[in-house]
């Protein structure tokens, strides 16, 4: 009985080692909320964690009538948010791609945000990528194993052919510094990269748009069905623009950071009175 006290106590310390975060605010919100570093969307900053999504969010729940300040949002490592939202009750994750095998294991609210991937230049590049068969033949760089490197793989591109660098500021140098004629990443991160570096987001042009996928709050299914029309109704509300475009609070909240979020990351408006 003593050897089975003392392994439930270790149990329960190593649970609590790996979820410190899970729980710690519910009793406040309702709903504990977690997202990651992921910039420009949610980015750490100053020990703090700002962005768009993050904004919408915050503006989400307080429209929603659950309370939720911006030190209540845990910030984790993508795996780890993931794992426990998926498994603990009253839980939310920003931000979430909804894909065909996540659909039935979560709520959704949104999209809040699109995700936009694309073939970059140099501003001052001659080229006109009018297609996706305009890559070809062309000296690409891409991060290594990131989205821009699966999709170039899926549709044919040879790995040998291309330019793989470590990370999304050494893709930006190596743009810049002529040593490929067109970067395939995220359009959001590279503006954000950019500006990091200290570079006018206008050094670079998209001109191909590759894909534009969704990216959602997903809430563990036990958050009670109140919470999550709450939720729902306040997402619906914030995209009303009164028939006037750009109005609504949604587009409000994502322009306060269009020099890093092009047109196509915001979600469709919609002709209802604000």
């Amino acid at each position: 009985m003593f050897f089975q006290t003392v392994l439930y106590g270790v149990c329960v310390a190593l649970l609590c080692l790996m979820f410190p975060f899970a729980g710690a605010r519910a009793a406040e919100s309702g709903i504990d909320v977690f997202t990651e570093d992921l910039p420009p969307f949610n980015h750490l900053e100053g020990g703090s964690i700002k962005g768009p999504a993050v904004d919408i969010v915050l503006a989400l729940f307080n429209k929603a009538g659950i309370p939720l300040q911006q030190s209540d949002i845990n910030v984790v490592p993508w795996a780890r948010g993931y794992h426990i939202v998926l498994n603990e009750a009253d839980t939310a994750l920003f931000c979430t791609a909804r894909l065909p095998e996540r659909e039935p294991h979560f709520k959704w609210v949104g999209p809040i945000l699109y995700v936009v991937s694309g073939g970059m230049v140099p501003r001052w590049s001659p080229l006109a990528l009018s297609s996706p068969a305009a890559l070809r033949g062309r000296k690409i760089c891409v991060v290594n194993k990131s989205a821009g490197h699966e999709w170039l793989l899926r549709n044919g591109f040879e790995q040998e052919a291309l330019s793989l660098v470590p990370a999304p500021e050494a893709s930006v140098k190596m743009l810049l510094a002529g040593r490929c004629e067109v970067l395939v990443a995220s359009v959001q991160n590279t503006l954000h990269v950019l500006k990091v570096m200290g570079k006018p987001v206008e050094s670079v042009d998209a001109r191909l748009i590759l894909h534009r996928y969704p990216l959602y709050l997903a809430l563990n299914p036990n958050v009670s069905e109140e919470q999550y029309k709450a939720l729902q109704s306040a997402y619906d509300s914030m995209l009303c623009n009164g028939g006037v475009g750009g109005a609504s609070a949604m587009h409000s909240l994502i322009g306060a950071y269009g020099d890093v979020l092009p047109p196509e990351t915001y979600p469709e408006e919609r002709k209802c009175p604000r």
